[in-house]
């Protein structure tokens, strides 16, 4: 069963939150009254780590910078089409115009820019506007695309000032050596009980007698090792449901997910703070 994966796969806060949570639910739903004790033990940690993360996921400041990333990114994607658009046009000069302009949008420091993490992707979008502005104006012109390309740069700074008053907001509310301790603590309440289940599963599986499951445990049997490895089989897939998730997802539906400097599932800078604390000489309990 896995200890350590998910701790280097670097997960915002977030998405380590509702990891553990998800795993303590299953968990006490299969009923195995030998896990109880590990279990309560990894649910008064998962507590502690919420009670410190809530207060800073839920700032009222969070909806509108995304709300204002949306709108970044609906502009960014918008020039793109409306560059599409004019390559295609009938008239040479926008043609030539839109071709000039695709050129600076086929940069690589550009692709994907709505991908980025919030500090980056306002960094690159600053670039991206001052190198239209300042070396293709006339091209802008051309394609009368000069106010859209000011309102991408205000939405932009719009973003960025928000993103400032939410990082001073937590920096004078929230002390990050705190969460990271407590996130420490549910980690290795977690590891407790992965190393437990997987000794108990090990010891069924030599003879013992696994306990039977309880009501609404996973199906599979009782007296044996099988609800043991049917509950690590859940987790593990659990796990690899929630890295999956996190690989596909950690920049465009939440840039603060993906280390922004700010902080996903959300694009938080609570999700940005170092998730590889804790003990990665755990020994690793095998499924």
């Amino acid at each position: 069963m896995r200890v350590n994966e998910f701790r280097k796969a670097a997960l915002p806060q977030t998405a380590i939150l509702g990891l553990c949570t998800s795993v303590y639910d299953i968990s006490m739903r299969a009923g195995i009254s030998e896990l109880n004790a590990t279990l309560m033990a990894l649910k008064v940690k998962i507590d502690g780590f919420d009670g410190l993360i809530h207060p800073i996921t839920s700032s009222i400041l969070t909806p509108e910078l995304t709300s204002l990333d949306m709108s970044r990114d609906t502009y960014l994607v918008g020039l793109n089409h409306g560059i599409a658009f004019y390559e295609r046009h009938y008239d040479p000069t926008k043609v030539a115009a839109a071709q000039e302009i695709r050129l600076v949008l086929n940069n690589d420091s550009y692709q994907e820019v709505y991908k980025e993490p919030y500090m980056q992707e306002t960094s690159t979008v600053k670039n991206l506007v001052d190198e239209l502005q300042q070396n293709h104006a006339s091209a802008l012109t051309t394609l009368g695309m000069t106010e859209y390309v000011q309102t991408l740069s205000t939405t932009n700074t719009m973003f960025a000032s928000k993103l400032l008053d939410r990082t001073e907001e937590r920096v004078r509310d929230y002390d990050y050596k705190d969460i990271m301790q407590a996130r420490h603590e549910m980690e290795q309440a977690y590891d407790v009980f992965a190393l437990q289940l997987s000794a108990l599963s090990e010891v069924a599986a030599l003879g013992g007698t696994a306990p039977a499951g309880g009501t609404g445990a996973p199906t599979g049997g009782t007296g044996t090792s099988t609800s043991y490895d049917t509950l690590i089989r859940y987790i593990n897939d659990l796990i690899d449901q929630t890295m999956k998730s996190f690989s596909n997802n950690n920049s465009s539906d939440s840039n603060e997910a993906n280390g922004s400097g700010e902080g996903t599932g959300e694009n938080t800078n609570t999700d940005n703070t170092d998730p590889n604390q804790g003990d990665d000489n755990t020994p690793s309990a095998n499924a």
